[in-house]
């Protein structure tokens, strides 16, 4: 099945653009950090601080447009599969075939996974391109200067390629939970708008509510493990337990249908 899967989204001009977009997003980035720098001359950025995490761009458009939306992207990406089965009817051949339960969390597997190699694979062509663009410099907006209270902070400032493996690390976890939650409510609605609008809603509530969600997009800022984990923690769980949620409540109604 994951193979029908991968063999689907290979074929699908539309998913095809939309990893496309993600991966030239962060591109964008860099070129434009680039282009200001040439422009306005001026010390030269170490590598890691022009980093696409890093959030060095001037206005950040870059970063809004695909860690703000990133779910949705996922979605016509990977996760509204499940909804393409259901209007095909191709999903009873599979449950068929394959069991309930089975179709189900392979659905939100392979979901997860598409997200974080999806995120990883843009992070990694970001990187090598600042590397090369910025190769040398040694700028760090001052911030390796400052001492902040909390060890994990400094240690990440003072290890920045360690900071942006971590991190790195971090975010391609969190795509892949937007691609999870993305075929969740897929799975659950089985329609277009109410998926869409349910995903949106479920990653932006993380987004602007309470310590936010993009904190932890950001190797160098003040923030230490006191205000990222317990964020990650919430995030995790919150969308392991809708997800599962999901699974044990369709696989069980199917049953009784």
């Amino acid at each position: 099945m994951f193979k029908s899967h991968v063999n689907r989204l290979l074929k699908n001009k539309l998913s095809l653009l939309v990893l496309t977009v993600i991966i030239i997003l962060p591109i964008w980035d860099a070129l434009q950090i680039y282009i200001d720098f040439v422009k306005l001359g001026g010390d030269k950025y170490h590598p890691t601080q022009a980093f696409f995490l890093s959030g060095t761009s001037i206005g950040h458009i870059p970063q809004y447009i695909l860690l703000w939306f990133l779910p949705l992207f996922l979605l016509i990406l990977v996760s509204e599969d499940p909804l393409q089965d259901f209007q095909t009817g191709y999903h009873n051949v599979l449950i068929n075939k394959i069991g309930r339960f089975k179709y189900l969390t392979e659905k939100l597997i392979f979901s997860f996974l598409i997200g974080l190699i999806a995120m990883m694979i843009s992070l990694l062509i970001n990187f090598l391109l600042v590397f090369i663009l910025f190769n040398g410099g040694t700028y760090r907006n001052g911030i390796d200067e400052i001492i902040f209270e909390s060890e994990f902070t400094n240690f990440i400032i003072q290890n920045p390629y360690m900071g942006v493996l971590i991190f790195s690390i971090i975010a391609s976890l969190l795509a892949g939970y937007a691609g999870l939650i993305g075929s969740a409510c897929s799975l659950f609605f089985k329609d277009r708008k109410y998926a869409y609008a349910a995903t949106f809603f479920l990653w932006f509530i993380f987004v602007m509510f309470g310590d936010s969600s993009m904190h932890l997009f950001q190797p160098f800022s003040e923030y230490g493990l006191s205000e990222l984990l317990p964020t990650f923690l919430i995030i995790t769980l919150s969308y392991l337990l809708i997800s599962t949620a999901v699974v044990l409540y369709e696989g069980k109604k199917n049953e009784q249908i």
